[in-house]
Parts: structure tokens; sequence; C-alpha cells
């Protein structure tokens, strides 16, 4: 993907377009899917040697600590970061549907205004 046609600065008009935005969210929300399909945390995890793998000594004990600190760190931000991602794709299709419902009360107004119906602003 990449930015393009971004507005010049000081332009005083950015257009949005809702299918882009619902593009970008579609494609962010596949790659996410996949990462998810991955099962990342549970990777760890099951990667992870137990106290058992380790040995019953003192050292052994030390580690496996250090070892059970590190993967639920580990897994922590991976959740975290999953859930972020998730976030990002939740407002991109938020934003989509918030312009789509702007763009319904302009085209709303316009045929009120149009038709000289009821809700229509007055000019004084």
């Amino acid at each position: 993907m990449g930015v393009h046609n971004l507005p010049k600065a000081q332009s005083k008009e950015i257009e949005i377009s809702r299918d882009r935005l619902r593009k970008l969210a579609d494609a962010l929300q596949k790659d996410l899917d996949s990462l998810r399909n991955e099962h990342l945390v549970e990777g760890i995890d099951e990667a992870s040697p137990r106290s058992s793998h380790i040995g019953n000594y003192q050292a052994g004990h030390g580690l496996s600590r250090t070892v059970e600190s590190a993967r639920t760190h580990v897994s922590s931000t991976i959740s975290q970061f999953l859930q972020a991602y998730q976030n990002v794709i939740n407002g991109l299709y938020a934003s989509a549907r918030n312009y789509d419902r702007a763009e319904d009360r302009n085209q709303e107004t316009l045929r009120n205004i149009n038709s000289g119906g009821g809700n229509s602003p007055s000019l004084v």
C-alpha cells in the first residue's frame, strides 16, 4: 500500500473515500486474521519450558521463574498489539460509517431544500 494523493499543506478541502477506508480496513482485517491464525500467544506458551523440564535445583527454579515472567510479558504484549490492531480496523470502519451518515444527512437536507419541504433552513 502506501500513502497517495495527500492534500497539499494549507489546502482547503480534504476528500475522504469511504470505499478506500473500507478496503483498507478489509485488507488490515485479513492481515490481522492471518496473524491470529498463527496462534502466537499459544505458541509461546506451548514452546516455553516448564519448571519440570528445567530441573529441580536452585538455579533451575530461578530460571523457571525468569522464563515464566518472560512468557507472561511477551504473551501480554502480543495480545495488546493484536487488540490495538483490531481497534485501528474498527476505527476505520467507524469512520467510513460516520462519513456515510454525514453524506446521508447532507443528501436529505438537499432534498428538503430542493423540494421546499419541512426542515429546510430559513433565510432571514
